[in-house]
């Protein structure tokens, strides 16, 4: 059990160093990011969910996919706390992802027999193709990754 401790915290710092600089040196936003954004400053200035300019006041109301209340309120309440800086939407992305993955691995150690071979599943969980960029960007996809191994565990 101490190569698979070791082993764990080698993951999560090399899970941390690599995300932290894909956030600092590569931030990512995209179409959704601005779409994001604007939802978000409506729900911080105007209290509602809309696509209409934020400093106009008018917010006329829009339900289309991406404009649900959840991932744009918790960019308000970013913005609210840190200002127009998406940096603590990103390390709360990162953080909660590595949180999920802890979750998971203590499920796994609690109901299977890890033996130090099988090491290679937790290193998939930290440095996974499919979710390692995620984290830089503002887009619900990260949280949702986190959300489906949260389920899984």
């Amino acid at each position: 059990m101490k190569l698979i401790s070791n082993n764990l915290y080698f993951y999560s710092i090399l899970f941390l160093i690599l995300n932290i600089f894909f956030i600092i040196f590569f931030p990512g936003e995209s179409g959704d990011s601005a779409t994001i954004k604007i939802v978000a400053k409506n729900i911080l200035i105007n209290s509602c969910i809309s696509l209409s300019d934020p400093l106009s006041g008018l917010c006329l109301p829009h339900w289309g996919s991406n404009q649900g209340l959840g991932y744009p309120f918790i960019v308000s309440l970013s913005f609210y706390f840190f200002g127009e800086n998406l940096n603590p939407i990103r390390i709360f992305q990162l953080f909660f992802h590595l949180f999920s993955i802890f979750l998971l691995i203590t499920q796994i150690k609690k109901y299977y027999k890890i033996k130090p071979q099988n090491i290679i599943i937790i290193m998939l969980l930290f440095i996974s193709p499919v979710t390692m960029g995620w984290h830089r960007s503002i887009l619900t996809e990260s949280i949702n990754f986190s959300f489906v191994i949260i389920l899984i565990s």
